[in-house]
């Protein structure tokens, strides 16, 4: 589906819930996306991220996105890291191409199907940044096979992911939010700076990859995890930025993400 490009008097479509592909730049030059931009630099249609060439600096795909056309951000040189989560099953041709100062990508998902060839990522002439995924993900095949720069979050265990752990539910009305407890003890610390889980006396994306690996391979990352880089008890409280649960879960991540992208005012939500 793609048939809507340039036809730069559309300023309404209605796309039935049986639409699951959209091709690359669909709606490029209408009104309608011009409209849905300003609405949200990331426009999703039934689950795919069609374009995202508004966006600057720390890109956060939402987890309710599932694929991500091609061209979704070609040509957007404002972008600087991008994390990709793992409801996102597939990326599709050139949906990186060009973006010139893009230096980190973490695709979370570690089956994630990366359609195309050394333009999906790619800065011009090649792609000097990094790319960021669990050892023997799809994410790391990508990149080993274009000579890409892979760092890795360590082996992907569903066992040991946050969904693995125990789980609170609260609702409220329409909305229902689950939260993932974790199980780790710390003795009794005190916030040195919110959201640093790194303990380099700054919050950024590095903190929030941090995150991300003690979850889901705590034997490594965890607070006694064998990785030289693992997480401490210091970065561990600091890292519990929302109150709404115990412990460390993914929203903590997420929600310092938001915080970098200006999203939220308040890094910390109590509960």
């Amino acid at each position: 589906m793609d048939e809507f490009a340039q036809c730069t008097s559309l300023e309404t479509i209605n796309i039935p819930d049986t639409v699951t592909n959209i091709g690359p730049e669909a709606f490029k030059g209408t009104v309608w996306l011009k409209n849905r931009q300003k609405e949200n630099p990331i426009v999703t249609v039934n689950g795919i991220l069609v374009d995202g060439t508004t966006c600057s600096g720390d890109v956060v795909i939402p987890d309710t996105v599932k694929s991500i056309a091609g061209c979704a951000f070609i040509d957007c040189d404002d972008i600087k890291t991008v994390i990709i989560p793992s409801s996102v099953e597939s990326i599709d041709y050139k949906a990186f191409q060009f973006c010139r100062n893009l230096d980190s990508v973490t695709i979370m998902n570690p089956d994630c199907k990366i359609n195309g060839d050394e333009t999906v990522i790619y800065n011009g002439n090649g792609y000097k940044g990094v790319i960021i995924g669990y050892n023997g993900s799809t994410a790391e095949e990508y990149a080993n096979k274009y000579n890409y720069k892979f760092e890795s979050l360590g082996d992907y265990s569903a066992t040991a992911a946050p969904t693995s752990s125990t789980t609170t539910t609260s609702t409220t009305t329409n909305t229902t939010t689950t939260k993932t407890a974790a199980t780790t003890t710390v003795p009794t610390l005190t916030v040195t700076k919110e959201g640093d889980a790194n303990c380099d006396n700054s919050v950024d994306m590095s903190d929030v990859v941090l995150i991300m690996q003690a979850l889901a391979n705590p034997n490594k990352y965890g607070i006694n995890g064998t990785d030289t880089k693992h997480i401490t008890e210091q970065g561990w409280i600091n890292s519990d930025v929302d109150k709404s649960a115990n412990g460390i879960t993914a929203n903590d991540a997420l929600r310092i993400q938001e915080f970098l992208l200006g999203k939220i005012k308040q890094l910390t939500m109590n509960k």
